[in-house]
């Protein structure tokens, strides 16, 4: 019964999608799959994430997303979900004496967070969208050419999440054929201008462009990318224990929780820089 209403609720979702053109049509839906529209294109490639002109269509789309109106339930999973992944990993023999600590620190950044709850895509990377070069050479624009696929994951979620899934991917390449199968570079995760520019296309998509709403959701970004990385490891580890498919998730997982120290490091620096300038700042009577 439970993937009967997946099911339902996966094809209700594509049904709006597809209405409101964010998505492929949805032409009819039975017991063993469903009937969509066809969209030419193809997948872009991880590099092109970072042309301004893709970014910040990738932006535009998502802020559409995001003002999504979807009849099902609107709580938050990511907690329970980061909580089954530990549990999981702990069933299954892995050593967690280095997420204990991680596992705690994110915890706490979602049961805190300010981040507003929003129908969220959830795997915003270069797989899941399609751009149509024929259509671009025609002269459509980039927003006509571009498009988000696979739903599969799609609920309501926290607006960080979403946004710092789609930077950590800036930092995935899984075009590679040999082992382990990707290629990490956390060097490539968005700068503060390249964020600023998506953040700032988003927010005037929505008609919501502020300066403090630039710093809001930037602040959401760098909390939920260390949390996007912890969550991603420990699903990682899962993954080594019991997938049979030929990927380095050992390695991938050990490249998550690097890039989590990178962040929290910069995280740290950042709050001691921001002490001192308020101690420099108080008068001297």
């Amino acid at each position: 019964m439970q993937d009967v209403n997946a099911q339902i609720t996966e094809s209700v979702v594509f049904a709006i999608l597809g209405q409101k053109e964010l998505g492929p049509k949805l032409f009819g839906a039975f017991s063993e799959g469903r009937l969509e529209e066809y969209i030419p294109g193809r997948n872009l490639k991880t590099e092109e994430l970072r042309i301004p002109e893709i970014s910040t269509t990738i932006a535009t789309r998502l802020a559409d997303y995001h003002e999504l109106e979807v009849p099902m339930s609107r709580d938050p999973v990511l907690l329970e979900q980061f909580q089954g992944y530990y549990k999981r990993c702990e069933q299954l023999g892995v050593n967690m004496e280095r997420y204990k600590e991680p596992f705690k620190f994110c915890s706490e950044l979602i049961q805190n967070t300010r981040s507003p709850i929003v129908f969220c895509h959830n795997d915003v990377h270069e797989g899941n969208i399609l751009i149509d070069k024929e259509k671009i050479d025609a002269g459509s624009s980039m927003i006509e050419s571009l498009r988000l696929i696979d739903f599969e994951y799609s609920a309501y979620g926290f607006r960080g999440f979403d946004f710092a899934n789609h930077f950590n991917e800036w930092t995935m390449d899984y075009s590679n054929t040999k082992w382990p199968h990707y290629h990490f570079n956390q060097s490539d995760f968005p700068s503060n201008d390249q964020r600023r520019r998506f953040i700032s296309a988003y927010l005037e998509q929505q008609g919501k462009l502020s300066e403090d709403s630039i710093v809001q959701i930037m602040e959401e970004v760098m909390e939920f990318a260390m949390v996007g990385h912890v969550y991603w490891s420990l699903w990682s580890e899962i993954q080594a224990k019991v997938s049979d498919i030929e990927f380095g998730y050992v390695e991938y997982a050990n490249d998550r929780m690097n890039a989590f120290r990178t962040l929290l490091n910069m995280r740290t620096f950042s709050k001691s820089q921001a002490t001192l300038k308020a101690m420099n700042e108080i008068p001297v009577h």
